[in-house]
């Protein structure tokens, strides 16, 4: 499920950066998507808005990396999907009884 962790204003703006771990411990597996409130909307693209742009994808990728160092702080960064894979590996999210 894809959820936005950071929303862009024109969805409500809001900022859940410190439930990341209790939301990837209810709903995973989920794709954190960070759209950055606050930020100057850029869409339609055009070659006029490259800089703005290239910076908002840098923010977007700090923002990533904050919340994996808020997971670690935490303890819960284990368990993830291998960096780059389109695939959520192996789910055991519960126990199996025999």
């Amino acid at each position: 499920m894809d959820m936005y962790i950071e929303a862009p204003d024109d969805l409500g703006g809001y900022v859940r950066m410190y439930e990341v771990a209790e939301l990837i411990r209810r709903g995973a597996p989920l794709y954190l998507k960070f759209g950055l409130s606050k930020a100057p909307g850029i869409y339609p693209y055009g070659h006029h808005m490259r800089e703005l742009t290239l910076a908002t994808a840098k923010e977007r990728v700090r923002r990533g990396r904050l919340a994996l160092d808020l997971l670690a702080r935490h303890g819960a960064d284990g368990d993830m999907a291998p960096l780059g894979s389109r695939l959520p590996g192996d789910l055991q999210r519960f126990e199996i009884s025999s």
